[in-house]
């Protein structure tokens, strides 16, 4: 029983440390210079990325304007970041298939946070956490995606079986007509017969 708390225990310390691992800190664009940022990369396309981010920030009521190729948010409040009153900028690069985010959160004495710094392991510790808005987001996008497909399987069902509906309605009054023919046939033949015995 120890040694299976054993195991258990490491590989949660090894998953852990396996997402801290994602993080990045690096030298990072920011306009035309480079900056200390905190990167990670995400197996998501750049557009889902940008929207997640910008989602976080909007849910937690931190408004921010176009910088370039950055996002800026003035003098921030925001638990999550450790910041209380100071800068945050956000970048997303990437493709359709995989981007990375970047996150540039300017300290109290008004240098970027680096991984020197006491803030970089909540700085690091949100970088990983917009994974799950990401996840989270490209769900609900699915969703959506699939109620879509689902509601034009419906419509096209729903299309057939008017269809069919009107085809066996169609039928019915065929069916009725062609009894209707087969009776004037059979009278018409009838009155051919009493002519013909007439004749004879």
């Amino acid at each position: 029983m120890n040694r299976f708390f054993i195991i258990l225990i490491s590989a949660v310390m090894f998953s852990q440390f396996s997402s801290a691992q994602e993080v990045k800190e690096v030298l990072a664009p920011f306009n035309k210079e480079s900056r200390p940022a905190f990167s990670m990369q995400l197996n998501y396309s750049q557009k889902l990325v940008q929207e997640a981010v910008a989602k976080r920030f909007k849910d937690a009521k931190i408004k921010g304007k176009p910088s370039g190729k950055l996002m800026y948010y003035a003098s921030a409040q925001y638990k999550d970041l450790c910041v209380n009153g100071t800068d945050v900028y956000t970048m997303v690069d990437g493709s359709s298939k995989v981007s990375t985010v970047y996150v540039y959160v300017v300290g109290s004495n008004g240098n970027f946070i680096t991984g020197q710094d006491d803030q970089a392991s909540c700085v690091k510790s949100f970088v990983s956490s917009l994974k799950g808005d990401v996840e989270a987001l490209s769900l609900q996008n699915n969703i959506e995606a699939q109620k879509k497909e689902v509601k034009k399987a419906e419509s096209n069902y729903k299309k057939l079986v008017d269809k069919k509906t009107k085809m066996e309605k169609d039928l019915k009054n065929l069916e009725k007509s062609i009894q209707q023919a087969d009776n004037e046939r059979e009278k018409q033949k009838g009155i051919l017969e009493q002519m013909q015995n007439k004749a004879k």
